[in-house]
């Protein structure tokens, strides 16, 4: 059975019950939660669900309206293909300023879409004595304009500008994303993982390579036993 995604956004202000009742639709309905954010500025909530849902995605966008409505809070939902996936981000920007005035991040903006590169998520990491921004991009591996370093030096030369300090940090790549990679340029049949004898309930709860490969690999995972030394 073909599943749609629905992208669930709720605005208003913030107070405890909210995610309640929105995941109590969401159960009723079935769904898979792919990708949840939350986020509160000042007193207003924003928080976004992604979840596949195998039957009518209209009934659910429905009634998630509904529900959220009758407590007062805005919601937008938009559908699409369930096997859309999040973009994951490989570089980190940290910018700091005293103060970082809306002229200095749009400066900084402006520089990272020049060369490219997508922004997926802003936050605040420090506010005092200075304030301090994080930002997770990602840059088009496609683009060949832009070779590499070039967004080094594109924040360098604007920071400089915009009178903030901005560092560059490449996020180091996610094993199974980077396992996945691999497999899928070399066109493996199959990927082989070693495991130290990890219980599945520890490896639900804390998480591992050889547990995440075996829920989204579209390939065979042979999960060898590695003997203790």
């Amino acid at each position: 059975m073909s599943r749609s995604s629905v992208l669930v956004t709720v605005t208003g202000p913030d107070r405890p019950g909210v995610s309640s009742v929105l995941f109590t639709v969401l159960t009723r309905h079935a769904v898979e939660l792919l990708d949840v954010e939350q986020v509160v500025i000042r007193g207003r909530l924003t928080l976004g669900a992604l979840v596949a849902v195998a039957g009518d995605p209209e009934e659910l966008q429905e009634a998630v309206e509904a529900a959220m409505h009758s407590i007062g809070m805005q919601v937008h939902t938009s559908l699409g293909d369930a096997g859309e996936v999040r973009r994951h981000s490989t570089h980190a920007v940290v910018v700091l300023g005293r103060p970082i005035t809306a002229k200095a991040f749009g400066l900084i903006a402006r520089a990272l879409a020049d060369v490219g590169a997508n922004i997926d998520s802003i936050k605040r990491v420090a506010d005092y004595p200075v304030t301090g921004l994080e930002l997770e991009v990602s840059p088009n591996p496609e683009d060949t304009a832009h070779p590499h370093g070039t967004l080094r030096a594109a924040l360098v030369e604007v920071a400089r500008e915009a009178g903030v300090d901005a560092s560059l940090a490449l996020i180091p790549e996610r094993p199974v994303d980077a396992l996945l990679a691999i497999a899928e340029e070399h066109g493996a049949r199959a990927i082989v993982v070693g495991t130290r004898g990890e219980g599945p309930f520890r490896a639900a709860i804390v998480g591992s390579v050889p547990h995440k490969l075996l829920q989204v690999s579209e390939r065979p995972v042979l999960v060898v036993p590695v003997p203790e030394r």
